[in-house]
């Protein structure tokens, strides 16, 4: 599991190496399901459409479940992934209230009754190629997405040199709370993380937004690692095919942010800088550099047993940019940190990152279902 000693190493018996890679592929510490690669492999054909021969698919988690959960250190929350319950009256209001919202129906399309998006859900939990889900920030809904395996979607024929693993993803973010790049940076990585670690068969990962969608292209490539790979049309849109390899994913392992800091006040806007939080700067996890030499196996395993493992910081004096809200579903992340130009303190919210509304850019989808 990536806890070992190197073949480029001194021959020692108290050092082991353990691999970031090999780390985050230790699916217990993230996945609250049983994994289905141990699944024997049966062949069927779809019926969706595409007449695909494929294997025969796990049964779907139970409505409701939990399947994916991971401690964000820079929202100094927690990330899920739950299956939609078309029984929970909270799940189908949700999802109504989102998809009616001006800004994610210019990207959906797909406004309606009560009713109407209950039958669509229904749809979605019977469907076998597809896992809908809301993802949430400590307890709050902020995204719905869509899990699916390719082979059986449309965008199958699409795809070249299709894997019958390959999975991808439809989304939203519907909360206007938890919009922004420092979000972006925590819920990209973890759909795809779930993703790799249910079926370690998958070897890569997709999306198909607009082609003209340029800000969800840079966005998924910074905060995740997709590659913008070819151009297609659909009969309703031009797309863009966004892939990501699992070597790829788990060599970037982009689980930590890099991006803006939010503006907490307005002096901090004029200087262009903010200052973390004392209890933010001692409480940084180990996730955040997990490749490194340990000295006994045993220390090895009580790294990969400690989920609070810290690491020292020096001061945390960090230059930010405004981060600014960004389409329906995402801001672009930003890897370059530069100090920006003064920003009006009156445009500066304290202990948030919002920014006028004339500011904001047009919403566009980044995946129609």
């Amino acid at each position: 599991m990536g806890v070992g000693t190197p073949s480029f190493a001194a021959e020692t018996e108290d050092e082991v190496l353990l691999f970031r890679d090999a780390y985050w592929q230790l699916a217990e510490r993230w996945l609250r399901v049983p994994q289905t690669s141990h699944l024997p492999l049966v062949y069927t054909y779809a019926n969706a459409g595409t007449g695909a021969r494929i294997p025969l698919r796990p049964l779907k988690p139970t409505p409701g479940t939990t399947i994916y959960e991971r401690r964000i250190a820079h929202l100094g929350s927690t990330f899920a992934l739950r299956v939609v319950d078309t029984l929970n009256e909270a799940d189908v209001a949700t999802f109504s209230s989102w998809q009616n919202s001006p800004r994610v129906a210019a990207a959906w399309r797909q406004t309606g009754t009560l009713e109407e998006h209950r039958e669509y859900l229904e749809r979605m939990q019977v469907d076998a190629h597809t896992v809908p889900v809301l993802g949430s920030f400590g307890g709050e809904d902020a995204l719905y997405a869509e899990l699916y395996w390719v082979a059986e979607d449309h965008v199958a024929s699409h795809v070249p040199h299709l894997d019958a693993f390959d999975r991808g993803v439809h989304l939203l973010v519907g909360s206007e709370k938890h919009r922004g790049a420092h979000h972006v940076a925590a819920w990209a990585p973890s759909l795809v993380h779930a993703l790799f670690l249910s079926d370690t068969r998958t070897q890569r990962v997709v999306m198909e937004p607009r082609a003209s969608n340029a800000k969800i292209v840079r966005c998924m490539s910074r905060a995740a690692g997709f590659v913008h790979t070819r151009t297609f049309d659909f009969a309703h849109k031009r797309a863009a095919l966004l892939e990501l390899s699992r070597e790829r994913f788990f060599a970037l392992a982009p689980f930590g942010f890099d991006g803006e800091l939010p503006v907490r006040s307005g002096a901090e806007a004029q200087t262009g800088s903010a200052v973390l939080p004392a209890h933010d700067v001692e409480a940084i996890p180990e996730e955040t550099a997990i490749e490194q030499t340990v000295h006994s196996p045993a220390d090895a395993q009580a790294l990969l047993a400690d989920e609070d493992a810290r690491v020292e910081t020096s001061d945390a004096v960090v230059p930010v940019e405004g981060v600014e809200k960004g389409d329906s579903e995402a801001p672009e992340v930003s890897s370059n940190v530069e100090t920006p130009a003064p920003v009006e303190a009156d445009k500066v919210e304290t202990e948030s990152t919002s920014v006028p509304s004339a500011d904001l850019p047009t919403a566009d989808d980044n995946s129609s279902p």
